[in-house]
């Protein structure tokens, strides 16, 4: 590995201290029954970042791309350690949000969190940071994503005429978005393709969200678009039923059926992204029972599929390598003794508190 990389190993010891530098104690109340806590990262975590956003932009000034589209999605790290929030059913672990570059397949962003953190909460954070870790050179910025991302905070960032954001979102079947789709007329549905077992549909949905967001004197911009899944004579859903709906919403012109399946395309980047993490790298084997080392660990796997996504498989010549990851060390230095600043779900601002958190 180290003729690979052109750069001695660091020991098992310098490594355990450079992942702990990213941890900062906290008093059990942190943790305490269901609040949810997000730690602001630290001089080393950070230093990880700063050095991905390398890899980005010696990337992007090797191949540039004038369009970025963010597919933006959660995981599921599953673990024993008993300092792991719950996630679901008793079932301990952490899940890190992750944002990747699709015409790169890069990841610019992601954010560590506990498994009991909510997946869509702070979706605008999330895609500033991701947008502000894009590289110089890009003119066209998309962003596609599930049900998590669809909020009308998300909808309303991407949509300010500064940003100018194109998206794909998948939408909540609300019950009055369920109603319009099922009472739409036979001939708005158009088919996209016959399966064996199945019959898929689409169409354009007119529905405008009751939620006042919407101002009077100006069109909405939003549109909804439909898909229908009908079984075959004879045959069921796992749930008894014989036809299933989904919706995305987007803010893009064009043809509806080519517009759902660009958003289904993130399925071959973010999902892909999280199989290699944990299934090809070792994302998932996580080495500490402190979230701060956990989650350098993670970034570090992270960090370690761009640089081979982006520089190939061949050596890094050294200075490269030193510009991109030569601060690290004294990054975790530096970070020693450092206290960090914690979001708290649910709230829209950072805790002030570096010894407890006030909810």
């Amino acid at each position: 590995m180290a003729t690979l990389v052109g750069y001695e190993l660091p020991t098992a010891t310098t490594m355990r201290d450079f992942l702990e530098a990213c941890h900062v104690e906290e008093p059990p109340l942190w943790r305490a029954g269901e609040k949810a806590v997000i730690p602001e990262e630290l001089a080393p975590l950070a230093g990880l970042g700063a050095a991905n956003r390398c890899v980005l932009a010696a990337v992007q000034q090797s191949v540039p791309q004038r369009t970025a589209t963010l597919d933006v999605d959660a995981t599921i790290l599953e673990t024993h350690k008993h300092t792991a929030t719950v996630i679901y059913e008793g079932t301990r672990g952490y899940q890190p949000v992750v944002a990747v570059w699709a015409e790169q397949d890069l990841i610019v962003h992601e954010e560590f969190r506990d498994g009991n953190v909510p997946a869509g909460y702070g979706n605008v954070r999330i895609l500033e940071r991701a947008v502000a870790s894009l590289p110089p050179g890009i003119t066209q910025r998309f962003v596609r994503g599930d049900s998590a991302l669809y909020e009308q905070a998300v909808l309303t960032w991407c949509e300010a005429p500064a940003r100018g954001i194109g998206y794909a979102i998948s939408a909540d079947m609300s019950p009055q978005l369920y109603a319009v789709i099922t009472q739409l007329p036979e001939h708005a549905w158009q088919l996209e393709r016959a399966e064996p077992d199945a019959i898929r549909e689409w169409a354009d949905v007119p529905y405008v969200p009751d939620n006042g967001n919407h101002r009077k004197d100006r069109p909405c911009v939003r549109r909804y678009l439909a898909v229908r899944i009908r079984r075959r004579q004879g045959e069921l859903f796992a749930d008894g039923r014989t036809v299933k709906h989904f919706a995305i919403v987007t803010n893009r012109e064009g043809d509806g059926l080519t517009l759902i399946r660009w958003h289904r395309e993130k399925a071959g980047t973010v999902e892909y992204a999280h199989h290699v993490l944990k299934n090809e790298l070792a994302a998932e084997a996580l080495p500490s029972g402190k979230f701060g080392a956990n989650a350098a660990w993670f970034r570090l796997n992270v960090l370690y599929r761009s640089r081979f996504l982006g520089y190939g498989y061949s050596p890094i010549q050294p200075d490269l390598w030193l510009a991109t990851f030569g601060d690290l060390p004294r990054h975790a230095a530096s970070g020693l003794g450092s206290k960090s600043r914690r979001t708290c779900a649910g709230e829209r601002n950072p805790c002030r508190s570096t010894s407890h958190c006030s909810l």
